[in-house]
């Protein structure tokens, strides 16, 4: 495979934004008619969410190497913790041309370089945050290719009343459920949108709990799940918050009969490691894994990072930023790019996670979805009914 670290691919840190920018500037120069001279990418590398980023980014740069070399733009990635961040990167890229910008592993950056990238008329493909409102402000420039916090929501809802309730033999509304969340941008939406869609369900939860960002334990949030004698939790957060539950559960000696998590933390590979055999039979609601239609893709990802992929959030940004990369050859204008993907259409199971696409006028992708899966033996396994490749859920936490 080619060094990822060309020419025409650059990164900078957060931290060094402006000392960088002329160094990015000439690396940067517009390329004659070949199409937009530069694509920016912003995402975390460090903290809670530096996992995430940085398997998001693996799928980006393996896309990048997947085109031939005289149809490779220059692309630029500018890493960001916080929301001011976010807002200079759109600065950054803005000052050096950027035609489209990729992102975000976080709703919290997205919110904050979305608004940016409008103000600045930069078309933005948001590849993954999936906080409802970021397609909700009627941007013109903004596409998001993933999946929302209310199809997180549904998809949590119908397993409980699909799948766990009738293992159980037991009515969803009896289920004593728990809804424990992060208060951020991310985990807090799809709070919102999980009780939304347990009260159409007519589920009541017994015990929705939020909290704080960067706390050090969950004991107090677990004894009380204990003392509430919970059957089920779901639990909204990021990897060092799921590793943080696991731990007072096991600390207090207590855990209930099943857990869901979701989104792109609870599906990387890292969490059966560092939680050990207590994280097995976790039920997980994120994007499609990699599975027979993505072995290609696979063998690139081990190839390249001398491991097998991560999680599904590199999947899912590699497809996203193939399109991102068909539509700037397809539009070299860079006021059209925006219109360019608008205009992309691609049935269901077209693309490698069984995903198409079709915006809508908010500019969400129609055409995603979240899949149920489980961790059986320190393997995410789907566990859909119906499902390809699905193997039958183990109900026994």
């Amino acid at each position: 495979m080619p060094n990822l670290l060309s020419r025409r691919l650059f990164s900078l840190g957060s931290a060094s934004l402006a000392a960088a920018a002329p160094v990015g500037a000439r690396a940067a120069a517009p390329r004659a008619a070949a199409g937009p001279a530069l694509l920016g990418v912003i995402l975390p590398s460090n903290g809670r969410l530096g996992l995430v980023g940085d398997e998001a980014w693996r799928g980006i740069a393996l896309a990048y190497a997947a085109l031939p070399p005289a149809q490779r733009p220059s692309l630029l990635r500018v890493t960001a913790e916080t929301t001011r961040d976010a807002q200079r990167a759109v600065g950054v890229l803005h000052d050096k041309g950027a035609a489209l910008i990729l992102g975000t592993a976080s709703s919290t950056l997205s919110f904050a370089a979305t608004e940016s990238a409008e103000l600045a008329n930069i078309a933005y493909l948001e590849l993954d945050a999936p906080a409802d409102g970021i397609t909700k402000r009627g941007f013109r420039s903004l596409h998001r290719f993933g999946t929302t916090s209310r199809d997180a929501a549904s998809a949590v809802q119908a397993a409980i009343t699909g799948v766990i309730a009738p293992g159980w033999r037991i009515a969803p509304q009896d289920l004593r459920i728990g809804l424990l969340f992060d208060i951020g941008a991310t985990d807090g939406a799809f709070a919102a949108a999980m009780l939304s869609a347990l009260t159409d369900a007519k589920i009541t939860p017994l015990l929705p709990m939020a909290t704080a960002t960067g706390r050090d334990d969950l004991d107090e949030p677990v004894r009380r799940m204990r003392r509430a004698q919970l059957d089920l939790v779901i639990h909204a957060g990021q990897p060092d918050g799921a590793v943080l539950f696991y731990q007072a559960m096991a600390r207090a000696g207590w855990r209930p009969r099943m857990v869901i998590g979701t989104g792109a933390g609870y599906a990387l590979d890292t969490l059966p490691a560092l939680i050990g055999a207590g994280f097995d039979r976790t039920m997980v609601v994120a994007s499609p894994n990699y599975g027979p239609a993505a072995s290609s893709i696979a063998r690139a990802y081990q190839r390249r990072y001398a491991t097998e992929p991560r999680g599904a959030a590199s999947l899912q940004t590699y497809l996203g930023a193939s399109l991102a990369f068909q539509a700037v050859q397809a539009n070299t204008a860079k006021t059209g790019l925006a219109a360019t993907l608008a205009a992309m259409t691609l049935p269901i199971g077209r693309l490698a996670n069984g995903w198409g696409m079709q915006f809508d006028a908010d500019g969400q992708n129609q055409r995603s979805f979240n899949r149920l899966q489980q961790w059986q033996k320190r393997v995410l396994r789907p566990i859909e009914p119906g499902q390809p490749g699905a193997v039958a859920p183990i109900l026994a936490f």
